[in-house]
């Protein structure tokens, strides 16, 4: 997928939920399709790191959340939880 353009996200969790994701419905969309531990590049916040899809739930249902895997997005996520329900700037990065 090419460089989405840059949107929002609400702080809701210690998980970045694709629902709280702010417009960019494509985006959403193609992010609801990553496999259970596939690996993506997201920009939080103005901080690109590696974010990674949440498994299946035990019910062989997706789990349409992320979770930061490397630093500084998985330190700058929990700083931001001090701030929840506020709205932070999002994007894919792409690697191109």
């Amino acid at each position: 997928m090419n460089v989405a353009a840059p949107t929002q996200v609400e702080v809701r969790d210690h998980v970045l939920w694709i629902r709280h994701i702010v417009g960019a419905s494509e985006l959403k969309a193609w992010l609801e399709q990553i496999p259970a531990g596939a690996s993506v590049l997201l920009v939080v916040d103005g901080v690109a790191s590696d974010w990674r899809k949440m498994d299946d739930g035990k019910d062989g249902r997706p789990t349409p959340g992320f979770k930061p895997v490397t630093e500084p997005g998985r330190s700058r996520w929990h700083d931001l939880q001090d701030r929840r329900g506020a709205l932070v700037a999002f994007a894919l990065e792409d690697g191109d």
